[in-house]
């Protein structure tokens, strides 16, 4: 696969995940506490939350591809308007202050180095709702420097079953975490 070549089927499978994100983004803001109309609405958008499960694989299978191409277009596209959000987000911060949507219990370097995801955890969910969907971009990047290093050094004939592992682990790891933390979704 090249990085040129464009699939018509991904690009399905990519509006079938903004459509399942854009409805869960616009649900999640439904009480479901204030009648059974608005708990059933949420029980069934809860779904889209999976369509942040499809980017990334989307996304994982087309890094792969690029990375084998050797291209940086990807980095181009991407880093300049996350840096322009990264500097609107301060601004407003400072002046705003602190309140739901800006604040600065995350430091920018946090932001610069793509380990946001990692603060946002330690946070417990509190991190400012203008820059919380980074932590998608976060995985993503942390993803770029793995891969590449994995790629890289991995023995070809051990590399199947070192991603495979990895993958077992990782769906391992949050279903252990949901069975010890099922009221904390």
């Amino acid at each position: 696969m090249t990085a040129q070549k464009r699939i018509a089927e991904l690009d399905g499978l990519r509006g079938c995940a903004i459509l399942l994100v854009t409805i869960w983004h616009s649900v999640m803001l439904i009480d479901p506490s204030q009648g059974v109309i608005n708990d059933l609405i949420w029980r069934l958008s809860i779904f889209g939350q999976s369509g942040v499960d499809l980017f990334f694989v989307l996304s994982g299978f087309l890094i792969v591809g690029i990375l084998y191409d050797h291209n940086i277009r990807r980095a181009l596209r991407i880093l300049p308007p996350y840096l322009i959000l990264i500097s609107i987000f301060y601004v407003l911060t400072r002046l705003r202050g602190t309140n739901y949507y800006f604040g600065s219990q995350i430091p920018v370097w946090a932001l610069l180095t793509f380990v946001q995801n990692w603060l946002f955890v330690s946070t417990q969910g509190t991190e400012p709702a203008a820059i919380a969907g980074t932590w998608s971009l976060a995985i993503e990047e942390q993803f770029y420097l793995v891969i590449p290093a994995l790629v890289w050094f991995a023995p070809r004939r051990y590399l199947l079953a070192i991603l495979l592992a990895i993958g077992l682990a990782s769906a391992s790891a949050r279903a252990f975490y949901f069975w010890t933390h099922p009221g904390n979704l």
